[in-house]
């Protein structure tokens, strides 16, 4: 009598493989593919014998444990088509045939029925979506799991009913990595495990809520709906029905409609440029899971900190967990409070300082909930402003646990509380924040206050360190909020005018052996807000001296106090009552030009040739400029040269000159020799006529300049107050426009 499934209805595993039935995985399927894939880097057959064995470890004599719905129908009759549900249904069909195996024969009647053992010995599971595949599943019943019980999986390629066809079904090539897989996760428990009452539970007391589709064409279309890619499953759509199937069999219906919801929710979230599928940030998602379900700091965190890779044991996760944790993603997402792409990572996943900003928080929500946004808002500011600190983001890995702890050990749901509890890293609870939780803590204004120092922080110049901008502005103990505000202003104005006046007081304020200060090969004025922070930081006092003259004061004048400051050091440079300047740093200021030369501020001193800087006019150093040479550039563009005359750069370095010419008549390089001396090349470009050459030659002979081949050499010069090299220039173009 032909075993009828009612839809809707949950049935056993021995209701299915039992009578006349036959499991027909038909055409329209895909290959079998678990035994071949994972889910973050563990095989998917061993994860289901995992969840399979902790529900018989746990179960209940008598209760039903249901794995899902499998949509079916049936054709013809006792023949069920299954349109979902075949990668579940098969490995379960292939640890019934290892058991039997294992158990001297007892699940023969699940594999094969007993009419058909003295007949045509088709089994009860059968491929119909290649003949190679139909055959050998008929042959690893009943040659392997029924007739040679001590044949081991590395021996079945090796039997004489083994075609080499098989080696390339897809099918094929994957059930024999299952087994090899079950055949592992069953040896690796043959000490604690009765075989017989594990494939009595496997049989008698796993269900599935029966689905008719009624006909193949809804069958089909129910294929397409279920698997709209086309493509084999991703790691999570093998997933999901292995964690659904540990949820109560009432709650299934709504497990897998939240799933899709997620689903949805990653793919819509996805980077298109890298990612077809919603599979990297779902599995992502299900890692944040793991690390905030283990207690911080264990081994098992470790290693996922380490290597990306964790497990993902579904019959640990209660399903409204993990709806609470997607309930907090999207309300922190919604917020525009994190960079999207954390929900589409690469296949590595996201970066630790990713897992540090994030973690934090969803810890703090599934612990307060949602009541306090403004709670809320207050632990996002701290941990992402945290991340942002170099000294925190180069320690994560042992601060991410650290923090999640800390979080865990919070009194209340302020924030502020953290100041309660005891030895908290210094690296999470720095002077800065006791500071600024006392503050707020005690402050009638925490909200204004609050607003004020994230402001702040998330200025690039600050990088979330504002503890120099609290203690300038703490008088006896007494923050003044007036005073931050002012300070931060001040330096808002200068960074809004030409950032080389900053670099010029800068020089005057501070040592020569501290700015510029080293970077590689090179010196350097500051270049990106990195370097601007820690200069600031660095000498707080020599800043302090320099900003205290821009309070209150708006940008127009700030750049004009910012002149006025500088034009007085210049009279002062140039008098001689002036600081005595490191390596005639004090050129730098009095020459703005200098500055605008290099790209990235960088110079480089020069001791084995000149005795000076040189100056970096790319960020790369493929060539330089002598400081010297510059400064000739600058007097001499002071002059406003007329009649045709200009000045340029010949930055080839070993042969860096500042080069004078007039197009068609002549040209002058400047040479520095080091020890203050100078020496003048006069020559004429090639195609100048014989009219000016005639010119130049005259002219060097009348200003006494030494003849070398065609070139006529001026030596010895001086750049002293009375400069004898911008002199002899001048002199030279007079004498040949006269």
């Amino acid at each position: 009598m032909a075993c009828k499934f009612d839809s809707g209805s949950d049935y056993t595993i021995k209701d299915f493989f039992s009578g006349d039935n036959k499991i027909i995985i038909p055409d329209l399927q895909r290959d079998y593919c678990w035994g071949i894939s994972e889910y973050d880097k563990e095989n998917l057959v061993r994860l289901f014998f995992n969840s399979i064995y902790n529900l018989y470890k746990n179960r209940k004599e008598k209760e039903l444990y249901n794995l899902g719905l499998i949509y079916a129908y049936e054709f013809p009759e006792t023949y069920f088509q299954f349109c979902d549900g075949q990668q579940r249904i098969t490995t379960i069909f292939l640890l019934l045939g290892l058991l039997n195996k294992y158990t001297n024969g007892k699940y023969i009647n699940l594999l094969v029925s007993e009419k058909e053992l003295s007949g045509s010995k088709n089994p009860y599971l059968q491929y119909a979506i290649r003949e190679t595949s139909l055959s050998f599943l008929y042959d690893l019943v009943n040659k392997f799991f029924i007739e040679n019980k001590e044949l081991k999986v590395k021996d079945i390629k090796d039997q004489f009913w083994y075609f080499r066809e098989y080696d390339y079904d897809p099918t094929v090539i994957s059930i024999l990595n299952a087994l090899t897989v079950l055949e592992s996760c069953l040896e690796d428990n043959t000490e604690d495990t009765n075989f017989l009452k594990l494939g009595n539970f496997i049989s008698e007391q796993l269900t599935f809520l029966y689905y008719d589709t009624k006909d193949r064409r809804n069958g089909e279309e129910t294929f397409v709906v279920i698997n709209t890619t086309g493509e084999a499953l991703s790691s999570t759509e093998n997933l999901k029905p292995l964690l659904i199937s540990c949820q109560p069999a009432k709650e299934q219906s709504a497990c897998s409609e939240e799933w899709e919801k997620w689903d949805h929710y990653f793919w819509q979230h996805r980077n298109p440029e890298k990612n077809d599928t919603s599979d990297n940030g779902l599995k992502e998602f299900f890692r944040w899971i793991v690390l905030l379900s283990i207690e911080p700091g264990y081994a098992e965190f470790k290693v996922i900190e380490e290597s990306g890779h964790y497990d993902f044991d579904v019959s640990k996760y209660p399903f409204n967990d993990l709806k609470d944790y997607f309930t907090i993603i999207d309300f922190l997402f919604k917020k525009d409070w994190y960079d999207e792409r954390i929900l589409s990572p690469d296949e590595d996943g996201n970066t630790l300082i990713d897992w540090f900003k994030l973690l934090p928080v969803m810890l703090y929500i599934k612990r307060f909930g949602f009541g306090d946004e403004r709670a809320i808002l207050r632990v996002f500011k701290f941990i992402t402003h945290l991340a942002e600190i170099n000294n925190v983001s180069k320690a994560v890995l042992t601060l991410l646990p650290n923090i999640l702890k800390t979080i865990k050990g919070l009194p209340n749901n302020d924030i502020c509380s953290i100041l309660n509890i005891p030895d908290v890293s210094e690296q999470i609870l720095t002077d800065e924040e006791k500071i600024k939780f006392n503050l707020f803590k005690n402050a009638k204004n925490r909200t204004e206050l609050e607003n004020n120092f994230w402001r702040v922080e998330e200025k690039p110049l600050w990088k979330s360190e504002i503890n120099l901008l609290l203690k300038w502005s703490t008088d006896n103990n007494v923050f003044d909020l007036s005073k931050f505000k002012s300070f931060d202003l001040a330096f808002d104005n200068l960074f809004n005018i030409d950032h080389d006046y900053f670099r010029r007081l800068a020089l005057k304020e501070i040592d020569g052996d501290v700015f510029p200060f080293p970077k590689g090969r090179n010196y350097c004025f500051c270049y990106g807000y990195d370097d601007w922070h820690n200069l600031i930081v660095e000498n707080e006092k020599d800043i302090k001296r320099i900003i205290k003259h821009f309070i209150n004061k708006n940008t127009d004048e700030s750049e004009q106090k910012a002149k006025e400051l500088l034009e007085k050091e210049i009279d002062a440079i140039n008098s001689g009552t002036s600081k005595k300047y490191k390596c005639s740093l004090e050129n730098f200021i009095v020459y703005p030009e200098l500055l605008e030369l290099c790209e990235h501020k960088n110079v480089r001193w020069d001791d084995e040739d000149f005795g000076t800087w040189l100056i970096i006019p790319k960020e790369k150093a493929t060539s330089y400029m002598i400081l010297e040479n510059a400064i000739i550039s600058s007097k001499l563009k002071a002059c406003n040269l007329d009649a045709g005359w200009y000045t340029w750069f010949h930055n080839v370095p070993e042969q860096s000159c500042t080069v004078v010419e007039k197009d068609g008549v002549a040209a002058i390089d400047v040479h520095y020799d080091g020890n203050g001396k100078y020496h003048l090349e006069l020559f004429a470009r090639d195609g100048t006529t014989k009219e000016s050459k005639n010119k130049i030659r005259q002219v060097s002979e009348k200003l006494s300049g030494t003849p070398l081949g065609s070139r006529f050499f001026f030596s010895g010069l001086t750049d002293t107050k009375n400069s004898k090299v911008v002199k002899k220039i001048l002199e030279i173009i007079n004498e040949i426009e006269s």
